[in-house]
């Protein structure tokens, strides 16, 4: 159905690099009754295969859900402290521009923002698991619309043979169901908005804050926004809020799964996926850029430490400090939890090595079945990743591994070399790889793996 909707909203890229002029209390601000509260984040652009990256914008969004863009530069505004999807801003109403963005220059006036890099209980929790509701909005005037039709959209997230829903329902096993929202002119979870405005060369946010201002009211948990491929995506193919709930497509990459599944990752607080300093190059995840992109995709899910913070499998998750113990162990794929055929003691799906830092290795069997049986490298093999925290950093391939094959790391926590060895490796049926990690202190080691 249609849904009539104009306004006009201009960007302005301009930067600003003026400071804040005395610090202001954040509490101060929330007493105040023309505030307005909202959670900043880095919107991460997705790029066709071969097209150069695109710099990370940044959103703002409220306690209802709704995404503020900011009118200059962001990361002047936001500062050192600023981390993505934690810092909370309080803005006075003259921070806010005639076209409902964040001013920078404005805000930067004293007494005008605050910002608090404390968690807030009453912030939007971010979760991996539930059913949660999805509504694709489809931007057109007329005579520049997406090419999909609104039951295409319908087939292309929730329906056909691989879309969103499927993906993260096989990926999950279960844990995480996107469902289409419901609402007025709302069909089968996707609503049409028109505009009167000329989309040609229009900027994507300009097209997102016309879906979402024709859209409101709607209750749900993320929006998928798509726009006709005349508007201009600056060189990305989709964006999404890292951590959040919007994300944004350009037409003709609106239906593809890997997209879908990428973009919806970066929701839930996901990084990229590289390998040897490559963003996108990691090619056992969706948060890399390795699979088919198009409208039948390809079956494959996350890396070992993206699926530790996906939560999926925690009851099969363990975690060794390898400066205390040895580690001999079992790893199995992920269709082994849904086959029931993982055993009810020894095997495990993720093993996280812990470091006694912030970076942390994360190593699974990367099991080329089920879910995972069109992973594009290293099927069958374990695979190990490194990780800066659990989420919201880039994760980076470090090393896949068959029977007998081992990784090996120098000054370990300062305290030797760890290994990590394939012991033996089964690809039959359910398949399994035993796993042994050893570090090696003050250059020595007796013991064997």
């Amino acid at each position: 159905k249609m849904k009539a909707f104009s306004v006009v909203i201009l960007f302005t890229l301009s930067s600003v690099h003026a400071k804040l002029n005395g610090p202001t209390h954040f509490n101060d601000l929330q007493r105040n009754p023309n505030k307005v509260e909202c959670t900043a984040s880095l919107v991460d652009g997705l790029v066709p295969p071969g097209s150069p990256q695109v710099p990370d914008q940044y959103a703002c969004t409220t306690d209802e859900g709704d995404a503020i863009f900011f009118d200059g530069d962001a990361s002047t505004l936001l500062g050192d402290g600023f981390v993505t999807g934690e810092t909370r801003i309080a803005l006075a109403s003259q921070a806010m521009s005639t076209d409902g963005k964040i001013s920078v220059q404005q805000a930067m006036s004293p007494g005008v923002m605050a910002i608090s890099n404390s968690i807030d209980d009453r912030r939007r929790k971010l979760t991996t698991t539930g059913t949660k509701k999805v509504l694709v909005i489809l931007v057109t005037n007329g005579v520049h619309k997406p090419s999909q039709s609104e039951q295409d959209m319908y087939n292309d997230v929730f329906e056909d043979d691989n879309n969103l829903k499927v993906r993260y329902d096989d990926c999950s096993n279960g844990a995480l169901i996107f469902e289409p929202a419901t609402g007025t002119d709302v069909t089968n979870g996707i609503i049409t908005v028109n505009t009167g405005q000329d989309l040609n060369g229009m900027e994507w946010r300009t097209c997102g804050s016309i879906a979402t201002n024709g859209a409101s009211g709607i209750s749900r948990d993320h929006t998928m926004i798509v726009c006709p491929d005349v508007v201009d995506f600056g060189g990305a193919a989709a964006w999404g809020s890292r951590p959040g709930s919007y994300t944004w497509y350009r037409s003709m990459y609106a239906s593809a799964p890997i997209v879908q599944m990428h973009e919806i990752g970066h929701n839930l607080g996901h990084s990229h996926s590289g390998k040897n300093g490559v963003t996108y190059a990691d090619p056992t995840c969706n948060m890399g850029n390795q699979g088919s992109w198009s409208d039948g995709g390809t079956n494959f899910c996350f890396n070992a430490a993206k699926t530790w913070a996906n939560k999926w499998y925690e009851s099969y998750h363990v975690t060794i400090d390898p400066t205390s113990n040895t580690h001999d162990g079992t790893l199995v794929g992920i269709n082994a939890v849904k086959d029931g055929t993982i055993a009810e003691t020894g095997q495990d799906v993720v093993l996280k090595i812990a470091s006694s830092g912030e970076t942390d290795l994360y190593a699974m069997f990367n099991r080329k079945s089920g879910a995972n049986n069109e992973v594009p490298q290293y099927g069958d093999q374990v695979v190990i990743t490194e990780q800066y925290r659990e989420t919201g950093e880039s994760s980076s391939w470090q090393a896949s591994l068959s029977s007998g094959e081992e990784y090996t790391q120098s000054n370990w926590g300062a305290s030797g070399t760890l290994t990590v060895k394939v012991c033996s490796l089964e690809t039959g049926s359910p398949g399994s790889a035993c796993i042994g990690v050893l570090l090696c202190k003050n250059w020595t080691c007796d013991d064997q793996l």
